[in-house]
């Protein structure tokens, strides 16, 4: 728990780097999340809980957007991962949603994170050196737009993200088949970005 808390608590640290980002996907994660809490126990407060989060980042997202009037920072980032962590442990316990569903719904997030942090270990690269790496960095940069890879990540979230997640809250036998799946796509595409690597190294 407490490793999962941890990361968590980086995930979210490594992934606010454009404007909007964390908080667009900290409120699809949010109502999808909610929304599924509630269709499984929907006297379970715990919904509540979760959407108070989301409109609360519907809130701060609104001067968030790009060009960003305000920012997360390290006090916002954290603090979205530590509330994160606490609501998955908290809604498993009380079987009111999957930890394999929190795992879908986060999937675009710990996807990027997890594989760059393993390419940079591998690579000898210091982890604890900041870098533009990342595949949302590679996407913005190429891109030359913020709002671009943010409209990327609102898109693929509903278009493959929600449905598989809707899935594992239904087909629970098939939870592990389904969090596996919705991470193929993600690390093929990783790897052909070159996520982790320098440039020479990627070229």
């Amino acid at each position: 728990i407490f490793l999962f808390i941890l990361g968590s608590i980086n995930t979210y640290n490594f992934m606010d780097g454009i404007d909007g980002y964390v908080t667009s996907e900290c409120v699809f994660v949010s109502f999808s999340a909610a929304f599924l809490a509630y269709m499984n126990k929907p006297e379970s407060l715990i919904s509540l809980y979760i959407l108070g989060l989301g409109m609360a980042n519907i809130g701060f997202l609104i001067r968030n957007w790009s060009p960003a009037k305000i920012f997360m920072g390290d006090t916002g980032s954290i603090s979205l991962g530590f509330i994160l962590a606490f609501l998955i442990f908290f809604s498993a316990s009380e079987s009111v949603l999957s930890i394999y569903t929190w795992l879908i719904l986060l999937s675009v997030f710990i996807a990027d994170a997890s594989y760059t942090i393993i390419v940079r270990i591998v690579t000898k690269k210091n982890i604890f050196q900041a870098h533009l790496r990342h595949a949302f960095h590679i996407v913005t940069k190429n891109n030359n737009s913020h709002a671009h890879t943010n409209k990327a990540l609102i898109a693929i979230n509903i278009i493959w993200v929600l449905p598989l997640a809707i899935m594992s809250n239904i087909c629970i036998e098939y939870n592990v088949i389904l969090t596996i799946a919705v991470y193929i796509p993600f690390i093929f595409y990783l790897i052909n970005i070159g996520a982790g690597l320098e440039k020479s190294e990627n070229s």
